[in-house]
């Protein structure tokens, strides 16, 4: 038997060819191993749901499939674009999201009721441009467009320029610190060859200022730093905020000993191997105040919802 190659030249094409099933085909009696709404390896908690949340076809698609296409007409057009998913507040009745390449509509928040770890959560009803649907929880959704570095909310035009002038700094908001992240230059081999190692710190002054004698100092493994990324926190404790992301990452941190010019030995504790746009996204998910809300699985090397 000869195999032919279909040609691809739309989305519609890449929707419809589907050949992996990432886009949630048809469902069986089971649920698919390789969908992206399905944790692996991850121990069930005590308090289990009556059952797992699964993507089915959806009766009704051709009530929702016009919305679908009109957002695809405002995107090119420009009357609608695209912001980053920074917090499950986004999450609402109505809203539109791209995760995994994907458009999907929320259809409805249910109720919301007290979960696991004395958090709430909500049933959603979501229909996917797919032609399929499921009532997933919202934690559920906010955790996969967390994972998803492309994951993006469609807003109007009017809409995101609101949406940027409430997060303007104002001259009533306090500055109080930097949260950074860090890459060693260390030439040490048992350093240099660990990937993702990063130190999450705090500085009262710019990073670039307190970094300058890094090459001195067993915090920064008495080696010289990179200064990969930021965060000027504003009417927040930095130091707290250090704290939490050291105990967030605690699983990960590196475990190593460092000496100083004098043969003194120090054990940092400031290090940790994570990759780093899991360590942006906590960063958000710290000050926007829902990071009680997930935890960090070293293994899989994902932020997931509790």
């Amino acid at each position: 038997m000869i195999d032919f190659i279909k040609e691809i030249n739309t989305i519609v094409d890449v929707l419809e060819d589907d050949a992996l099933g990432l886009l949630g085909g048809e469902v069986s009696g089971e649920a698919d191993p390789n969908d992206i709404f399905t944790l692996r390896n991850v121990p069930k908690p005590i308090d289990m749901p009556e059952y797992i949340a699964k993507r089915k076809p959806c009766d009704k698609f051709e009530q929702f499939e016009p919305l679908f296409k009109q957002n695809h007409v405002c995107l090119a057009s420009k009357k609608k674009i695209l912001r980053p998913f920074t917090s499950e507040r986004q999450i609402a009745s109505g809203k539109f999201f791209v995760l995994q390449g994907m458009m999907v509509y929320v259809a409805n928040v249910g109720k919301k009721e007290l979960k696991n770890f004395g958090n709430f959560n909500a049933r959603l009803y979501c229909i996917f441009e797919n032609g399929t649907e499921s009532n997933m929880l919202l934690r559920s959704l906010a955790a996969a467009l967390w994972k998803d570095e492309n994951s993006r909310q469609i807003v109007d035009a009017l809409q995101m320029e609101m949406f940027s002038e409430s997060e303007q700094i104002t001259s009533n908001d306090k500055p109080t610190g930097y949260i950074y992240v860090l890459r060693s230059l260390s030439k040490d081999p048992q350093i240099k060859e660990i990937k993702d190692l990063y130190k999450i710190g705090f500085s009262s002054q710019p990073v670039q200022q307190r970094i300058q004698n890094a090459a001195q100092e067993p915090t920064y493994l008495m080696a010289d730093v990179m200064l990969v990324t930021d965060f000027e926190t504003y009417n927040l404790n930095p130091q707290k905020l250090e704290i939490l992301l050291h105990t967030f990452f605690a699983g990960s941190c590196l475990n190593l000993d460092i000496f100083d010019s004098e043969g003194k030995r120090y054990t940092p504790r400031e290090w940790f191997i994570v990759p780093l746009h899991v360590i942006e996204i906590a960063i958000n998910l710290l000050i926007n105040g829902e990071i009680i809300h997930y935890r960090y699985d070293s293994h899989l090397q994902e932020i997931i919802g509790k």
